[in-house]
């Protein structure tokens, strides 16, 4: 999976990517929707060979084997090198029925990963965007493949981040002299969970968010994102879908020579600023420059809650002026209210003075769209 998760999660005996029992449903719904927005019938994982880098704690394979193929899918190797992550897929399988001749679990990274074989389905969801080695990760996927083999992976975009990003640095910045680990989660719980609570679709136990969003470091590497992915694939490969699916294709089956995968790319820096906000499904267009001068002036932001992470030289009067600039190159009046309680809340901190960040209610109950599905078919 990679040493900087494996570190932080080793480290702290987590597996911090656990469902909400009570929210099932809406898990499972969730998942039939992702892969009708990736192109894939649920019918055709039926009798296949399925490879999944990375289940975590095995809920999104238990939704695979119980609830979408019925136990139809022929059999899944799964690669989980995190031993908490093991432990709870396995328990997780088990205390559901399923049958063990259904799945194989290997404990190593994907990088050892060796099998003579190749696969219908590759899966490989929300951690390689952040690893610095990701292409590296995709070539070694792709070892699996054959022809007609559809492969399932996450990207992120740094826009898509920059609301987590704000909302990060403001609990890491509450946390500061706070240094027990369990203190921390407890703490971070209390300030997010009435904000976790207006977030449409959250199935997450909400200390397992904080964990992994507020407090592990992995974030603080500059993502993978739709573009560097779909370059990866440029040859020999076919786009699916995507989810969020911000493609439109209007060419005519008889346009065979149709470029669809060059009007991608330039659809995705004419769309991505709607990766800003969660929530959001109207469609809006803007000028590949406009977007650049967003992307830029997001990336300074984030960049600079990430110095106060890392211990260097922060001011927080840099982060005002560079929220201050993200206002300007967003036409979003959202972001532009978000970005104006930040400020306050940001005023306030400087000022030492204790915060109730639910009285922000736009800073609270808005959140990004921070990672995007991709589905891929090998020619």
């Amino acid at each position: 999976m990679g040493n900087q998760y494996l570190e932080y999660y080793g480290k702290n005996k987590i597996s911090p990517v656990n469902i909400d029992k009570n929210k099932l449903e809406l898990h499972i719904a969730a998942r039939k929707k992702l892969y009708r927005q990736l192109g894939i019938p649920l019918q055709c994982f039926n009798g296949k060979d399925i490879l999944e880098a990375g289940p975590g704690s095995g809920w999104n394979t238990l939704v695979l084997l119980k609830y979408i193929s019925k136990e139809r899918i022929n059999h899944i190797d799964l690669i989980e090198p995190n031993e908490t992550g093991r432990a709870a897929t396995l328990k997780l399988l088990e205390d559901n029925g399923i049958n063990i001749n259904k799945y194989t679990m290997y404990d190593t990274v994907l990088e050892k990963y060796n099998k003579d074989k190749t696969y219908d389905f590759i899966i490989a969801e929300q951690f390689i965007q952040h690893l610095p080695d990701w292409r590296n990760c995709i070539k070694n996927l792709k070892k699996y493949a054959k022809e007609g083999t559809v492969l399932i992976t996450t990207c992120c975009d740094e826009i898509g981040l920059y609301i987590e990003k704000m909302k990060r640095f403001i609990g890491r910045y509450i946390i500061r002299d706070i240094t027990k680990y369990d203190e921390k989660v407890s703490k971070l719980t209390e300030i997010f969970t009435p904000q976790l609570e207006n977030l449409k679709g959250m199935t997450r136990i909400k200390e397992d968010w904080v964990k992994d969003q507020i407090l592990n470091d992995v974030f603080l590497v500059r993502p993978m994102n739709m573009l560097d992915i779909i370059k990866e694939f440029e040859d020999g490969w076919d786009i699916l879908g995507a989810s969020q699916n911000i493609f439109t294709d209007y060419s005519w089956y008889k346009d065979v020579k149709y470029d669809y995968i060059e009007e991608y790319k330039l659809q995705y820096e004419m769309k991505k600023h709607m990766f800003l906000t969660a929530g959001n499904c109207n469609e809006t267009v803007r000028t590949v420059k406009e977007n650049k001068k967003l992307e830029k002036s997001v990336n300074l932001a984030n960049d600079l809650a990430a110095e106060f992470e890392r211990g260097s030289n922060f001011r927080i009067e840099d982060l005002v002026n560079a929220v201050g600039n993200v206002t300007e190159n967003t036409d979003n009046l959202r972001i532009k209210e978000f970005n104006r309680q930040l400020m306050e809340i940001l005023d306030i901190l400087v000022k030492e003075n204790d915060i109730d960040l639910y009285k922000y209610e736009i800073f609270s109950m808005t959140f990004g769209k921070s990672s995007q599905f991709i589905s891929f078919e090998k020619k």
